[in-house]
């Protein structure tokens, strides 16, 4: 007999550990817009009227919800360069955004209106339709004053354009809309702007020469875009306005951070250093030619575009540290230019636009004190004969100084190119 040994080999399984589950969060993912029945066709200087709106919040979760209460939109008055609406809403710290796209049309004057049957029905005058001041019919007389009708919302498009016999308006409190050119080439000297006023149109206070203008607190936004700053010679926006301040000749943003625009009659001393200003706008100071002395904030982070070109009778600048940013052409054509002090201390070069310095003919020294050489374009500096740069990094003078000759924009100016003194 064969014994046969069976052995039985137990195993010891470990118990599973169950891991809790955490859901994840849930939270806003973006909005939905449902627009049957919403008026979506407006004129130019209406607002968006959101009556039917619906939003409708969408989650992480695939969840949705109609949002009652809480949503916002920018209420500004549509233009034709403005024709979207942002609905925005916020919830837990989370914030969704869609656009509606609406249909805007430009609001015309008595040229729009000129060869319509309507319009040759009319009296000679001012001609109103609606709460629209259209524009004007037939012969002004001269050196007319011209009282705009209590009620009227909006001067449309160009209104009265070229007609230089008037010479005088008076805008009543509750106008909201005036469109682009409505007063360009006229002979007014002086606009005072309610403070219901919200939107001015391009060039619509391009006026008589001379001509003073007095903005009220509602103005929104473009506003320099309203005016020419070789005619008017007298700007003031109102204490309370939340997106504008004047200061003399020069208009800022409200907190005075960016320097938008200065009127061509600018003095001859331009201290900037009062203010806390990050950012000269693009071609602000163009064609100040009063301005002889220019001095920079500490604050300054930005030179625009053109920001001072033909300013002819800059002598000297000195570019703050703090610039991190200079555009195409911000000097050109600043013909008594002769000194530029380039200071940069921080490991982050310098950005340099296209013909910075161009047509610069007076400019013979430049003195750069950065610790990274900007990289540049061959026509920053003008080629004058008798230019000299000269480099003053923080060490490795000689090492540093022939790079930059090499460098592409720095070798046309390497005979000119020397270590500081």
């Amino acid at each position: 007999m064969i014994a046969v040994v069976v052995g039985i080999v137990i195993l010891q399984l470990n118990k599973p550990t169950l891991m809790a589950f955490e859901p994840p969060d849930v939270e806003l993912s973006s909005i939905v817009l449902r627009t049957d029945g919403v008026k979506t066709s407006y004129l130019s200087g209406q607002f968006f009227d959101a009556t039917g709106l619906v939003v409708e919040a969408v989650y992480t979760d695939r969840s949705r919800k109609d949002i009652t209460a809480g949503w916002s939109y920018d209420a500004k008055p549509l233009t034709m360069n403005n024709p979207i609406v942002s609905i925005s809403y916020t919830e837990s710290g989370v914030t969704a955004t869609a656009n509606l796209g609406v249909t805007v049309t430009v609001m015309a004057g008595g040229e729009g209106f000129s060869d319509t049957t309507w319009w040759r029905a009319q009296d000679d005058g001012a001609i109103y339709r609606d709460n629209v001041l259209l524009g004007w019919k037939g012969e002004m007389p001269a050196n007319y004053k011209l009282e705009i009708l209590e009620g009227t919302r909006v001067i449309a498009e160009d209104a009265f354009y070229y007609y230089a016999n008037l010479t005088a308006v008076t805008i009543p409190d509750g106008l909201i809309y005036i469109g682009a050119g409505a007063f360009r080439e006229t002979g007014v000297t002086k606009f005072e702007i309610p403070n219901s006023v919200s939107f001015i149109g391009e060039k619509a206070l391009a006026a008589a020469v001379n001509n003073t203008v007095e903005i009220g607190t509602g103005v929104v936004y473009d506003l320099e875009k309203s005016f020419d700053r070789s005619k008017t010679t007298k700007l003031e926006v109102a204490y309370y306005n939340e997106n504008y301040a004047t200061e003399g000749s020069v208009l800022f943003n409200k907190d005075r951070t960016v320097l938008i625009a200065a009127l061509t009659n600018a003095p001859s001393i331009a201290n900037l250093t009062a203010h806390p200003v990050k950012e000269i706008a693009t071609a602000a100071f163009y064609n100040c030619t009063n301005i002889t002395l220019l001095y920079l904030p500490t604050t300054l982070e930005k030179i625009g575009a053109a920001a001072f070109a033909n300013c002819a009778g800059i002598i000297s600048v000195s570019i703050p540290e703090t610039v991190r940013e200079i555009g195409a052409q911000a000097f050109d054509g600043c013909r008594a230019l002769t000194t530029v002090y380039m200071v940069n201390d921080s490991n982050t070069p310098t950005i340099m636009g296209r013909g910075v310095f161009g047509g610069c003919t007076a400019l013979t020294n430049v003195k750069v004190y950065n610790k990274v050489i900007p990289s540049i374009t061959a026509d920053v500096f003008p080629n004058n004969a008798n230019l000299k740069i000269e480099i003053s990094p923080r060490d490795n003078l000689a090492t540093v100084v022939a790079t930059v000759k090499a460098m592409p924009g720095w070798s046309i100016h390497a005979s000119k190119i020397i270590p500081m003194p």
